[in-house]
């Protein structure tokens, strides 16, 4: 059943990400390569389908591109992650809880939002993971890092 899930996530992708990269077209630094510009919820679909492949192979730095953390600056505003040795363990956390998403079925999007947190714009897409009552609800939340919208959040 989970290899039956990652390929559909496969194919899922490679149709959402046709002519889409989950990047603005004047940023290219994300994992997902260049982009003609795109609705937000597409954008930010594609990235979360991007990394969706990314969890599941073996490498947990395929992951990294597509995640943000909180900067050490006074205004902690949210940075790229890099892969550096201090980041790995919540890159790791990231891919587990991700990975137990997938788990549970096939990603169904549901709902799409934006938000306005601390003077950072957000985009934020609920999903509903399987069906019936093993199903898992999960919303991905993406932040704008220099004009790409990466994971900073899943509630």
């Amino acid at each position: 059943m989970r290899a039956l899930t990652l390929a559909l996530l496969v194919v899922v992708g490679l149709f959402a990400g046709c002519g889409d990269s989950g990047t603005s077209s004047s940023d290219s630094s994300s994992g997902s390569g260049t982009s003609s510009p795109q609705a937000p919820e597409a954008l930010v679909r594609g990235q979360i389908e991007a990394l969706f492949q990314a969890v599941s192979q073996d490498d947990v730095k395929a992951v990294v591109p597509f995640l943000a953390r909180r900067g050490d600056g006074e205004d902690r505003r949210y940075v790229a992650m890099t892969g550096t040795d201090r980041e790995m363990q919540d890159v790791q956390r990231v891919r587990s809880r991700v990975g137990k998403h997938l788990a549970a079925g096939t990603p169904h999007f549901d709902r799409f939002e934006t938000r306005e947190k601390r003077g950072e714009s957000w985009l934020a897409w609920h999903l509903v993971f399987g069906e019936g009552e093993s199903s898992a609800k999960a919303l991905y939340a993406f932040v704008d890092v220099d004009g790409t919208w990466l994971l900073g959040d899943i509630d």
